[in-house]
């Protein structure tokens, strides 16, 4: 019983993932998110592109996406392993939704809200590195890379504190890096391009 309410739960998950906010307000505002901007369907774009109030609504959808699979796999009574996957999966469809092609954003916030729920205290410790190495890069010409590097120090972090506690997030701290390197292994060559043509205009 447990396990056909875990696949349910994980099932769930991935579909509430596949809801991607960017693509309902850009249709609310008939703008395609994939066609203006950065190309990307997530919250920083919409943020960039339609305004702070439309950015941030984006975001914190996305990161909600996050939550939810977590509460209900605990609703239901599961063990918290399946709300580790059932978060994972949440991660995974917002990074490649069934609804739109498969195409979808990076998982950051989606990523942030499910640490949150699975382990409030190591997400506050972990946040805090991702706070410190985005405020550090964007005060530098690598700031494009502000994002993926601050998800970075926040996945090590949280890995290491579920790792050193035996936390039952494990198994979500290991698939959410995986997640969104995969999905912003393109935009990771862009930054590191564009960091790299920084350098040689100042050079010049």
């Amino acid at each position: 019983m447990e396990a056909s309410l875990g696949v349910g739960a994980v099932v769930l998950g991935y579909l509430l993932g596949s809801l991607p906010g960017a693509f309902i307000v850009g249709k609310l505002r008939g703008v395609n998110p994939r066609t203006v901007g950065t190309g990307n369907p997530g919250a920083a774009n919409v943020y960039r592109k339609l305004g702070r109030g439309w950015g941030i609504l984006v975001g914190c959808w996305d990161a909600v996406k996050g939550i939810l699979p977590v509460w209900i796999a605990r609703a239901l009574g599961i063990g918290p392993w399946w709300a580790a996957a059932a978060a994972a999966a949440a991660v995974a469809g917002h990074n490649w939704p069934l609804f739109f092609h498969f195409r979808g954003g990076k998982g950051v916030a989606t990523t942030l809200g499910a640490a949150l729920a699975l382990d409030p205290l190591a997400f506050a410790i972990a946040f805090s590195a991702f706070a410190g190495v985005f405020i550090l890069l964007a005060l530098t010409p690598a700031a494009p890379l502000k994002v993926p590097w601050g998800a970075g120090a926040f996945s090590v972090a949280f890995l290491i504190l579920e790792a050193l506690t035996g936390g039952s997030a494990l198994l979500f701290a290991v698939a959410a890096p995986t997640l969104m390197i995969a999905a912003q292994r393109h935009a990771i060559r862009r930054s590191f391009a564009a960091v790299r043509q920084r350098r040689r205009e100042r050079r010049e």
